[in-house]
Parts: C-alpha cells; structure tokens; sequence
C-alpha cells in the first residue's frame, strides 16, 4: 500500500539513549476500492514517544467536520509546539547564563 508520508524519527542526539522517537504515518487511499461496508479507512498514525511513554493521536477523515476539526488539531498542536519550543530556547538561555555566572 502506498503512504503520503511514512517516517519515524529518533528525537535524541546520539549518547542520550531513551528511545523516544516520533512516527508519523499517512496513508494514500487514492487506489482504495469501496467495498460491502463502505470505503475503507487510510491508515492515519501520529504518536510521539520519550522514554517508556508514548501518545498516539487519532486523525479522524470520514466526515467533513472529522476533516476539519483533525486538521484544526494537528494546526493547534504546531502552533503550541512552535511556542514551547520559543519558550524553552528562552529558559535554556536563562539557564545557560545561570551555569556561566551572569545570573540568578
């Protein structure tokens, strides 16, 4: 079966072994055929792992408003992960200065 995007990617650098990695799968259901009990579902997968957890996040496409509201989520989720990761480069630096003597 063809897929859209199919990628799992380790999060850690290399020494900082904890197996967290994200899996990002989308499926092409161009080529699906309906069958008796209508179409069949593409295989939608996110799921973010870190150390002995993970999170997989359902992506529902089946209606209209399903389509909306999973790309409404996936939109929030970026937006809210582009914001910590600002935020978190913020602190790091905080901390940094903290380590080399410029602040408390």
């Amino acid at each position: 079966m063809p897929y859209r995007l199919r990628t799992r990617r380790f999060l850690n650098v290399l020494g900082y072994n904890a197996g967290a990695y994200i899996l990002a799968v989308v499926e092409d259901s161009s080529r699906h055929v309906k069958g008796k009990h209508g179409w069949p579902y593409a295989e939608i997968d996110l799921t973010i792992a870190d150390c002995d957890r993970a999170v997989s996040f359902d992506f529902d496409l089946s209606t209209r408003g399903a389509r909306r509201n999973s790309l409404r989520k996936i939109d929030i989720m970026i937006e809210t992960l582009k914001a910590f990761r600002d935020a978190l480069a913020d602190e790091a630096a905080v901390v940094a200065a903290r380590d080399r003597g410029g602040a408390t």
